[in-house]
C-alpha cells in the first residue's frame, strides 16, 4: 500500500470557492456595520465574478438579509451559497477548514481554534468548520487535527513548503504542554547563538521521548558562532546519516552531538561491547563521508528505574573527537568525569575533503527514493 500523497495549494491557485462569514452586530464590526456591509457586498460580488462565493450567516434573519443584499447587488445566484451556521466573528481564514489535495480529492482539515490565545469568545468559530462540513459536502474527508492553529498563520507555496512562525503554533497560550528536546548553544562570548531542537525522538525501552517530546521543527540547520558553523544534533539524531549529510550540506565546520546513551545492565558484555562499538562507529562514518570533524558528549552512571519494572541505564560515557578521516583525537573513559581538549585544523580538513570528494561525487539525480518512508516495487 503506498502512503497518501497530500499537498498544502498555494493560495494564488486555482480556487473553487472563497468562504466568508457576514458581518452583524454581534462580531467586531458592529461600530461601522454599515460600511463593512457594503464592503462584503462588493467582495462577495468579485468573488462571484471568479468562483463560487461561499457565506456563512449566523441565523436565519441574517441569512434573508445577506439573500437580499447579494440580489439588489446583481450576483447571480448560482455563483454564491448561503449556510445558516452561528460564529463568534468573521474571521473565517483563521478558523474555517484548511484544503488538503490528496489523490485528486479535497480534504478538508479541521483544527482547533481559541481565538488567538482565548483572547475573544471562541466556541462558537472552532465548531463552524464541523458543522459547515455536515451541511455543504458531507461526505468529503473531514480529519480532525488536535492542535490549535489560526489558518492565517501558515503560508504554503503549494509545493508543501510552510512557512509560519513558532509564536504562532508554540505560544502557550495556543499549544500549551508542546514541548521539545533543545539544545541551546551560547557563543564564547556568554551571548545566545541559536538553538536545536531534536529532530528524531526515539520511543525505545528506557527511551519514552515520544511521550514527553515532540519533533523538532528548526531543521538541520548549523549555528553560526565566533568559532565556526556547528550543526549541532542530538542523541538519537547520531543514528541518521540524512541528519549529519544535511549538516554538512548547509555548511557545518563541526558536528556536535550532546549524547545520553547506555547500555541496559542485563545485556550481556558482548552485547554491551557491541553497542558501544556501533555508536562510535557510526559518528565517525558521519565525519568520514562528510569530511568534517566530530564531537560527542556523553553522560556516565547508572540511572536507577524509580518504577523498579528495570534494572535502569548504565550511561556509558565514552565521549570522543574524532577528525574528518574518523580519527579518534580524544577520549574519554567509561566511568569518570573528564574534559576532552584537542585542537582543529580547519584547513586540514579541507584537504581531507579535496583528497575524498564525497560531496562532489554524489548523484543527486538518482536519490529521490530517500525522500520517501519506504519504497514499493
Amino acid at each position: 500500500m503506498k502512503p497518501y500523497k497530500s499537498r498544502l495549494p498555494a493560495e494564488w491557485e486555482h480556487q473553487s470557492g472563497i468562504l466568508i462569514s457576514w458581518p452583524t452586530n454581534s462580531t467586531d464590526w458592529c461600530d461601522n456595520l454599515a460600511d463593512a456591509e457594503a464592503t462584503y457586498v462588493e467582495l462577495t460580488k468579485l468573488i462571484a465574478q471568479n468562483c463560487h462565493a461561499y457565506i456563512c450567516c449566523d441565523n436565519s434573519d441574517t441569512r434573508q438579509h445577506v439573500q437580499q443584499c447579494c440580489n439588489k447587488a446583481g450576483i447571480p445566484s448560482e455563483r454564491f451559497e448561503l449556510f445558516t451556521i452561528p460564529y463568534d466573528d468573521t474571521w473565517t481564514r483563521d478558523y474555517g477548514p484548511i484544503s488538503l489535495v490528496r489523490e485528486n480529492d479535497v480534504v478538508w482539515l479541521n483544527f482547533k481554534f481559541n481565538a488567538w490565545g482565548n483572547k475573544h469568545p471562541h466556541q462558537q468559530d472552532n465548531l463552524l468548520t464541523s458543522l459547515l462540513h455536515q451541511q455543504f459536502s458531507p461526505k468529503r474527508v473531514l480529519e480532525t487535527i488536535n492542535f490549535v492553529l489560526e489558518g492565517g498563520s501558515i503560508e504554503c507555496d503549494g509545493d508543501n513548503t510552510v512557512i509560519t512562525t513558532s509564536l504562532c503554533l508554540l505560544d502557550p497560550a495556543r499549544n500549551s504542554g508542546l514541548y521539545h528536546n533543545t539544545a541551546i548553544v551560547l557563543d564564547s562570548d556568554g551571548s545566545l547563538a541559536d538553538c536545536y531542537r531534536k529532530m528524531h525522538i526515539p520511543d525505545d525501552p528506557g527511551y519514552y521521548e515520544k511521550y514527553y517530546f515532540a519533533p523538532g521543527d528548526t531543521g538541520f540547520k548549523p549555528i553560526r558562532t565566533s568559532l565556526g558553523n556547528i550543526g549541532v544534533l542530538l542523541c538519537w539524531d547520531q543514528w541518521f546519516p540524512e541528519a549529519a549529510r544535511l549538516m554538512a550540506l548547509a555548511g557545518a565546520e563541526l558536528l556536535v552531538y550532546p549524547t545520553a546513551i547506555g547500555w541496559d545492565p542485563a545485556d550481556n558484555e558482548t552485547e554491551q561491547q557491541n553497542q558501544l562499538d556501533s555508536w562510535i562507529t557510526v559518528q565517525s562514518g558521519h565525519a568520514i563521508t562528510n569530511g568534517i570533524p566530530l564531537l560527542t558528549a556523553n553522560r556516565h552512571g547508572l540511572e536507577i528505574d524509580p518504577s523498579g519494572n528495570t534494572k535502569g541505564i548504565n550511561f556509558w560515557g565514552n565521549s570522543f573527537i574524532c577528525g574528518p578521516q574518523g580519527e579518534i583525537l580524544s577520549q574519554a573513559g567509561a566511568s569518570k568525569d573528564c574534559l576532552l581538549q584537542t585542537e582543529i585544523n580547519l584547513n586540514y580538513c579541507e584537504r581531507i575533503r579535496q583528497t575524498w570528494p564525497f560531496l562532489r561525487d554524489r548523484r543527486t539525480d538518482a536519490y529521490a527514493g530517500l525522500s520517501q518512508q519506504f519504497l514499493d516495487d
